[in-house]
């Protein structure tokens, strides 16, 4: 019996070990697959917008230059007819007359033909550059919302607007990076319209002071209907949530603070209005009329809707590394280099977990160029794999 017990707790131990090598190998695979599919296309069509702004100064260089020759065209023409010696004066003068007007009526003709190729190729290239910078943005934001970054901090911030609300995601990961996503707030029921309890269903009423009355001796607390209150803003941050609610009619604000643990959760609320700020749950007098376990379980409602927002995001609208604005230089190839900073380690010490053809990598990796060797060496693969002749194309195991 204890032999079998012995053997059995081994085989449960192998298990969760392979359990747990499970995990991180999917992890690693979710990590790869947007590097090589995503993060390659921001990378590789932020690299066509700068080989579009080359062709332009080119295309600006060259009709320059031509216009500059054909400017030159009449002076020489001018200058070719003093070295004809065996022409009298007058004869010289009306030859010069007549090439001049001549060449001068031709030479604006070129020159219009000119300027007008070279507008047309210049809108040429802003629509073809504008194309690309959309699909390296679309392609970073793909990347960025697949999370392939070990996350150090996320805040969900919702604010109140003209009846609805905007809401926002933003995240600090490794490698000092922070980006933002914008997040479609109507996708939960609780943010299509103003937010209050009352609209759950709820009844909240909080004391906020204490009035005396001829009645009786102890004060009398006086009440503020918190469900009827609009929230105006909150902040969520993993289970820690910040919020102001405002009444409409009479701009009374409440403030709230709530944390959720496995075991319990906290709240402190503080209400505002014209007289002045109360701490409601800090004075003992007006705590002990507060039914806690209810603006309990309202907040952890509210707590959880907004941290169920992160799903719906909408666009990135921020991603910087240190001070950099990666979006607005579309610097995404120093990008790329920041990201194999962070995980390319992880990628090179799981190349087993990679279970991708071989073959798909390689065009991948094909559409950079030389640009893609910090990608290859922090996939652990020798250079050589761009060339064709060297190349296994076998899946690796």
């Amino acid at each position: 019996m204890t032999e079998r017990l012995i053997v059995s707790t081994e085989r449960l131990r192998h298990c969760r070990s392979r359990g747990k090598e499970n995990l991180v190998e999917e992890e690693v695979v979710g990590r790869l697959k947007p590097v090589l599919m995503d993060l390659i296309d921001a990378v590789r069509y932020a690299q066509s917008v700068l080989d579009i702004d080359e062709k332009e100064k080119a295309a600006r260089d060259r009709a320059e230059k031509r216009l500059e020759e054909l400017e030159l065209l009449t002076s020489n023409i001018a200058d070719s007819l003093t070295r004809m010696r065996w022409l009298d004066e007058a004869t010289k003068q009306e030859l010069s007359r007549n090439i001049t007007n001549f060449v001068a009526a031709t030479v604006e003709q070129v020159k219009a033909k000119v300027e007008s190729t070279l507008k047309h190729d210049l809108e040429e290239y802003k629509r073809t550059a504008e194309t690309e910078r959309l699909k390296s943005l679309k392609s970073i934001e793909a990347f960025m919302a697949a999370s392939p970054l070990p996350i150090l901090d996320k805040v969900i911030s919702v604010k109140h607007e003209q009846n609805s609300y905007s809401s926002r995601v933003k995240y600090k990961t490794e490698g000092e990076i922070q980006f933002d996503f914008m997040i479609n707030s109507a996708d939960s029921e609780f943010f299509r319209t103003d937010f209050s309890f009352s609209s759950l269903g709820k009844e909240l009423k909080l004391p906020v002071r204490l009035n005396k009355t001829w009645m009786k001796k102890e004060p009398v607390p006086g009440y503020e209907r918190f469900d009827r209150y609009i929230l105006e803003k909150a902040e969520v941050s993993n289970n820690h949530l910040v919020a102001t609610f405002v009444n409409p009619e009479t701009q009374a604000s409440m403030d709230v603070v709530f944390s959720k643990s496995e075991g319990d959760s906290f709240i402190t609320i503080e209400y505002s209005d014209a007289k002045g700020r109360v701490d409601v749950t800090g004075q003992p007098a007006l705590s002990k009329h507060i039914n806690l376990e209810e603006f309990k379980s309202a907040f952890g409602e509210l707590l959880d809707a907004i941290n169920g927002l992160e799903k719906s995001k909408l666009a990135l609208v921020k991603l910087r590394m240190d001070d950099e604005d990666v979006l607005e230089k579309l610097d995404m190839y120093g990008f790329m280099i920041r990201v194999l900073k962070v995980v390319g380690p992880e990628l090179q010490r799981s190349r087993n977990a990679m279970r991708i053809d071989n073959s798909l990598i390689k065009e991948r990796l094909k559409l950079l160029g030389d640009k893609a060797k910090p990608l290859i060496k922090a996939l652990g693969m020798p250079e050589k794999v761009l060339t064709e002749s060297e190349w296994v194309a076998s899946s690796s195991d």
